[in-house]
């Protein structure tokens, strides 16, 4: 028995010219089937992308149009008919024509919109005040873009719109807070300057004669909380203070102008101004802190008697003024009282002592000699005393040193000094 190869003969292959007419209908036939069942897809996936694009149309919370370049609408989304109060697509379009004159408050808006679509081809944010059907207005703002056939020739314009009413009004509002605020502000700093003003008309004149003094004062906002000053008690006794308010600004700058008021006056009463003690004891019964804002002070207060050369002085709750001999010899003026305004009842005792001639005296607030450096560090009261005992500096001298440790020109507190040649 021969090979089952052997006893089959594969038949031969037909080529298309060789098929029968049946074979060829049935090929048509189902190339015909597969381009309809295409077809039949494109289709509906075009009506899926146009039931899609409907539905956002139709359901969008913005308005979407489309119009002509002469201002008349083709077509117009729920939401926009209804921002501007019309019941209908064909009432909307029967009544407005013409955008510039019927819609627009201000008809060159359209101007402006055409010339910016012209350069641009679309416009972003175009912020317009607009006309509804009821006579109201509202404003809106509106994205387009032009929209052209494959031959680049203008169809319509397309566009959303946003009515931002509610946040122009909030802008508006919020511009003219700004603005009161501004000039509120501007009014406070014509303020401020004025008090500044007043503050530094408490401030004497440069001394000068047998005793000479001079002073700097800069205060490290509009109104400091230092004060100083200096007067004749009589024709052979002159009082000379420093006061350092706690904190800074119209508060502390208050509290200052009427210490400084009360000292130049002396309308303390029963108070013998002669008496460092009895000066500092009245002004602590004067000015309690519960009484003035928990604000306090400290205080310097001495006098000198020309004709024996004698200071007394007292001090509250005040860092040591300095005196130094003509031969560069210094001696901190310490007083050991508490500051003024915390307790009352308290007791400020005086030191009286002779000076030598010629002799210097300086009189600072804290904010004088408690600089910061640069690298963290501060100098010291005793730092402080050492360039004053061994330089004897003038009033300029020792401002550029304190910039010059500081390494700027502005002070973090307030800066007073008072030099005073006593004879």
């Amino acid at each position: 028995m021969g090979t089952l190869k052997n006893k089959i003969e594969l038949a031969p292959r037909r080529t298309p010219k060789e098929a029968g007419p049946h074979a060829v209908t049935i090929t048509l036939h189902r190339a015909l089937q597969h381009e309809i069942q295409k077809r039949q897809e494109s289709d509906q996936a075009l009506r899926l992308a146009e039931h899609k694009y409907q539905s956002i149309f139709e359901h969008a919370l913005e308005g979407i149009f489309q119009t002509s370049k002469e201002g008349r609408y083709i077509a117009a989304n729920p939401a926009l008919i209804k921002m501007y109060g019309y019941g209908s697509f064909e009432e909307l379009a029967n009544n407005i024509n013409n955008i510039a004159t019927q819609l627009y408050i201000d008809p060159d808006r359209r101007t402006e919109f055409i010339r910016l679509m012209q350069e641009q081809g679309q416009v972003l944010h175009f912020e317009s005040e607009v006309r509804r059907r009821d006579g109201k207005t509202l404003w809106i703002s509106e994205n387009v873009r032009s929209i052209h056939d494959e031959a680049g020739n203008f169809l319509y314009y397309e566009g959303t719109v946003d009515d931002i009413t509610e946040l122009k009004l909030s802008r508006e509002k919020l511009q003219r807070m700004l603005e009161a605020l501004e000039q509120t502000r501007h009014r406070l700093e014509n303020e401020l300057a004025e008090a500044a003003s007043y503050v530094r008309s408490l401030l004497p004149d440069p001394l000068t004669g047998s005793i000479q003094a001079d002073w700097c004062y800069l205060p490290c906002s509009h109104l400091g909380g230092d004060g100083f000053g200096y007067h004749w008690l009589d024709p052979e006794s002159l009082a000379v203070y420093l006061l350092d308010v706690s904190g800074h600004g119209v508060g502390s700058a208050l509290l200052a102008s009427s210490v400084l008021n009360v000292l130049r006056t002396q309308l303390l009463a029963a108070t013998d101004f002669h008496d460092p003690s009895a000066v500092l004891e009245g002004l602590n019964r004067a000015f309690p802190m519960t009484y003035k804002n928990e604000k306090y002070f400290t205080i310097w207060y001495g006098v000198y008697h020309l004709p024996s050369g004698t200071l007394t002085y007292a001090s509250a709750g005040h860092h040591a003024a300095v005196l130094v001999s003509g031969q560069g010899d210094g001696l901190p003026l310490q007083g050991n009282g508490p500051a003024i305004g915390v307790m009352p009842g308290m007791k400020y005792p005086s030191v009286r002592m002779n000076t030598p001639s010629p002799a210097e005296l300086y009189l600072f607030s804290d904010g004088v000699f408690e600089i910061a450096r640069p690298n963290g560090s501060w100098q010291s009261w005793e730092e402080f005393f050492q360039f004053l005992q061994e330089s004897q500096p003038t009033i300029g001298m020792i401002v550029e040193r304190m910039r010059a440790i500081r390494g700027s020109g502005e002070f973090e507190d307030d800066f007073s000094l008072l030099k005073m040649k006593l004879a």
